[in-house]
């Protein structure tokens, strides 16, 4: 190979890597937020309301909340501080997360 290609596939490299920075810090502090949320023992829409918030739209780490409180919880109590979070274009989530709202209301 020679110089020129090996220095164009550096700087390539380079730049995609400084492009990859961003989207990879958030998916580290998403990761650190899921972290200490699966620490904490969900109860109410509230509080799986607020922990969803937390975890900014990342759906990987959505899914993963639902189906720890899915294992732990058989009831969750209160309302959703907003219908928003079951509307469809709110995640990929979303679909799970009213399933499981309408199992927790009885309904399915």
């Amino acid at each position: 190979m020679s110089k020129i290609v090996i220095i164009t596939n550096i700087i390539g490299l380079l730049i995609l890597l400084a492009k990859s920075l961003p989207s990879i810090k958030y998916s580290i502090l998403t990761f650190k937020e899921y972290k200490k949320l699966s620490k904490t023992k969900i109860d109410t829409r509230e509080e799986l309301y607020d922990a969803i918030i937390k975890l900014n739209g990342h759906s990987i780490f959505i899914k993963k909340l639902l189906y720890k409180v899915d294992n732990e919880t058989f009831q969750v109590s209160g309302e959703w501080p907003s219908k928003d979070i079951l509307v469809k274009s709110s995640g990929h989530y979303t679909s799970l997360l009213s399933q499981l709202d309408m199992r927790w209301r009885g309904i399915d």
